[in-house]
């Protein structure tokens, strides 16, 4: 898409602290801008309030109408390395499936060797 002069700008939504449970990213700002941007004048506008999201859409709406990009556009320049890993929530992913697999073979375990032994009795002739 960038190679076809497209421009992709972020509105990262950061309302609540970040929780391992729900995968949340933290720092979601900088996700965006090193991961998620791109194309030419691209930019980040994070929402941290709720009372942000109405202006914070508008104003990321207007500057894109308007080919403008705000005073502080984010994003790591070219050839910088991105500040966090542009696959964490891959990892995030794959982390919490390997523990589920994990608890799932453990409790398998357990009810194998709490679990008595079924035995088919042979009919008596």
């Amino acid at each position: 898409m960038l190679a076809a002069g497209i421009t992709i700008n972020g509105l990262p939504i950061m309302l609540k602290r970040p929780n391992s449970f729900t995968m949340d990213v933290e720092n979601l700002d900088v996700y965006y801008e090193d991961c998620v941007i791109g194309g030419p004048g691209a930019f980040v506008i994070p929402i941290r309030e709720r009372d942000q999201f109405k202006e914070a859409t508008r104003t990321k709406l207007v500057l894109e109408i308007a080919g403008r990009t705000p005073e502080r556009a984010g994003g790591a320049g070219a050839g910088e390395a991105p500040r966090m890993s542009c696959t964490i929530g891959e990892q995030m992913w794959r982390e919490r499936w390997e523990t589920r697999r994990q608890t799932a073979e453990d409790g398998k375990r357990a009810l194998s060797v709490h679990r008595p032994v079924r035995r088919r009795s042979s009919p008596v002739l």
